[in-house]
C-alpha cells in the first residue's frame, strides 16, 4: 500500500470539525422548534414575599403578583392502595397506630386527587375582599374511584396540612364553604346501636366506613366543592386554653345551621366518625394580591377576611 499524502490529516481534521458543525447547528434548530420564545423587554424584578410573623415559619413559596396563583400540587400515587384496602390496614386499630396508618398512607401519596383539588372560595370584610383556596371535600384516602374520608386526630391533620402547603379552616371559611358548595349533604349521624349498628364506641373505625358509606350514597357521583358532611377541625381562639385543645365546628344542615357549634371540649387526639379534615391552602388573594393566609389570620386590620373571632394568632395544632 502507498503512504498516505502528508495533506490527509488535515483533511480528515477539517472534515470531522465540518460534520460536528453541522450537527450543533441541526440539535440548536430542534431545540429552538420546541422551545417556546422568551418575552422580548427588560426581566422583571422577583416577587416580594409576604412579611412574616416572628416565631412563624415562612410561606411555603414566593408569592406571585398576579391574581393567579401557582398552588401547591402533590404527587400522587398512580398505583395507589384503594380506600377500602387502606380502611383495612387501620380495622382494629386505634390511638396512635391508626394514625401512623395515615401518615403512611398520605407521605406515599395515597390521597383521592379530587377530594384535594383546590376550590377557590370569595371571603370579604367591609373595605375589603378575598379569595381562599380549600380542598374540594374532606382529606380522603385511597384513589378517585375507591376512597374513604378519613377522620383523624388534630395532630395528624395539621401534619398532613403541612404536606400540602396548607392550613385548617377558621369557622368562618367553614361557614364560607358551605355557602359556596356545589354539593351539600346532610349530616349522617351515628350512635352505638343505632339503625342495627354494633354497640361500639363512636372512635371505632367500622363508624368511619359507615359514615363514609352515607356520604357517598347522597353525593351520588356529583362533583365539585362539598360540604356539610363532616364536622371540621378548625383554627380558633378557643384553643388558648390550659392544657391545649382541639376545636371542632360544622357539620351544617340543610338550612345551613351547624349541627355542631364552635367547641373547645376535646383533647387534640380525640377523634370519632364525625370528624374530617378540610385543607386551606396557605396562598390567598386579599385585593387582588398574594397574602399568606396566616399572616391574615393575625392582622388586626384583615382578619375578619377571614375570621369572625377576630385576629387568630396561633395558626397550628
Amino acid at each position: 500500500m502507498s503512504a498516505l499524502p502528508p495533506w490527509f490529516p488535515w483533511a480528515l481534521g477539517a472534515l470531522g470539525a465540518g460534520v460536528l458543525a453541522w450537527a450543533a447547528l441541526s440539535q440548536d434548530a430542534r431545540l429552538a422548534e420546541a422551545s417556546p420564545a422568551l418575552p422580548s423587554g427588560p426581566t422583571p424584578p422577583p416577587p416580594r414575599r409576604p412579611p412574616t410573623v416572628p416565631g412563624r415559619s415562612p410561606p411555603p413559596s414566593p408569592a406571585p403578583t398576579s391574581t393567579a396563583l401557582s398552588l401547591f400540587v402533590p404527587l400522587f400515587d398512580t398505583g395507589a392502595l384503594a380506600g377500602s384496602a387502606l380502611f383495612a390496614r387501620i380495622t382494629g386499630k386505634t390511638g396512635a397506630a391508626r394514625e401512623r396508618e395515615i401518615l403512611a398512607a398520605v407521605a406515599l401519596g395515597a390521597v383521592a386527587p379530587r377530594s384535594v383539588r383546590w376550590v377557590a372560595v370569595p371571603v370579604a370584610m367591609p373595605g375589603h375582599t378575598g379569595i381562599v383556596y380549600v380542598s374540594a371535600d374532606y382529606v380522603s384516602l385511597g384513589t378517585d374511584r375507591d376512597a374513604i374520608r378519613m377522620p383523624m386526630q388534630a395532630p395528624t391533620a395539621q401534619a398532613v396540612a403541612d404536606r400540602f402547603a396548607a392550613l385548617l379552616p377558621t369557622k368562618k371559611i367553614v361557614d364560607m364553604i358551605w355557602r359556596a358548595a356545589a354539593v351539600r349533604v346532610s349530616p349522617h349521624p351515628f350512635e352505638p346501636g343505632m339503625h342495627g349498628a354494633p354497640r361500639l364506641s363512636r372512635e371505632d373505625s367500622f363508624f368511619y366506613k359507615a359514615s363514609d358509606d352515607a356520604i357517598e350514597a347522597e353525593r351520588r357521583g356529583m362533583d365539585g366543592l362539598v360540604a356539610g358532611a363532616k364536622k371540621d377541625i378548625v383554627l380558633s381562639n378557643l384553643r388558648r386554653s390550659s392544657p391545649p385543645r382541639m376545636v371542632i365546628y360544622g357539620w351544617h344542615q340543610r338550612d345551613g345551621r351547624p349541627v355542631q357549634g364552635l367547641s373547645n371540649v376535646h383533647a387534640p387526639t380525640y377523634v370519632d366518625y364525625s370528624h374530617g379534615t378540610r385543607l386551606v391552602a396557605r396562598r390567598m388573594l386579599v385585593d387582588g394580591r398574594e397574602a399568606d393566609l396566616a399572616d391574615v389570620l393575625a392582622d388586626p386590620s384583615l382578619a375578619a377576611l377571614v375570621s369572625d373571632e377576630g385576629p387568630i394568632r396561633s395558626s397550628r395544632y
